[in-house]
């Protein structure tokens, strides 16, 4: 633990997320007072490993930061990357003489409307903070928080793997880009009764709204893709 840029005492965790199902595909605790792009490139070399092989098209999106000129002709032959960077003028004058391929064309509302959906990694991130605590240090050593929040990240996963198995695809998408209170709420705290009859625990659930029936149907559905 160390001081950090705003003078608290903390750590300055990276976070590495998949924006298909914003989940966490990496998360590193690191010393408060280190930057953001601090060994950060060889997390960003094994996501790009772990996503390679299940993805046609893989895109690498972060801030400045992290526009490592060092790593982009590695990274360029893995996968198609955007960087906001600074426009010194230096910079406009090199990006003036590049001539892109065609796949790779995109005119400029394009680029900022792929670059903004980074917003919903800054999201992620809240939530990993504030809605299931993972980012919240427990003791004052670097490895016990690192595993508190790999474990506690998992229940963000929880949301986006609920919301992948649901049947009924509209909903499961909402459900992916549900914020964590709203899906504990709507799916998770369900008022139920629990009696004991003969050798029997029956359980009543209080209460009834249409989101019940596939929380009810999602064991099954669990099941049936070979999960126990």
């Amino acid at each position: 633990m160390d001081i950090s840029y705003n003078g608290q005492w903390g750590y300055h965790p990276l976070v590495i997320s998949l924006h298909n199902t914003r989940e966490p595909l990496f998360i590193v605790n690191r010393s408060g007072n280190v930057a953001s792009h601090h060994d950060c490139a060889p997390w960003v070399d094994k996501s790009l490993d772990l996503v390679g092989s299940c993805f046609q098209k893989v895109q690498l999106r972060g801030d400045t930061d992290f526009g490592l000129t060092n790593h982009f002709d590695r990274w360029d032959r893995q996968c198609t990357f955007i960087f906001c960077m600074d426009a010194m003028p230096n910079l406009k004058k090199l990006a003036g003489q590049i001539n892109p391929s065609d796949d790779r064309k995109r005119c400029a509302n394009q680029m900022i409307h792929f670059y903004r959906g980074r917003s919903d990694h800054e999201n992620d991130i809240d939530q990993l903070k504030n809605g299931v605590k993972a980012l919240d240090p427990a003791s004052d050593t670097l490895l016990s928080n690192w595993a508190l929040m790999t474990i506690a990240s998992l229940a963000w996963d929880l949301r986006a793997w609920f919301g992948l198995l649901l049947s009924y695809r509209p909903l499961g998408l909402s459900v992916v880009r549900m914020e964590f209170k709203r899906f504990l709420n709507t799916f998770m705290r369900i008022p139920c009764l629990i009696v004991r009859t003969g050798r029997r625990i029956c359980y009543r659930i209080v209460g009834y709204n249409d989101k019940l029936a596939h929380v009810v149907k999602f064991s099954d559905r669990m099941k049936s893709f070979g999960f126990t």
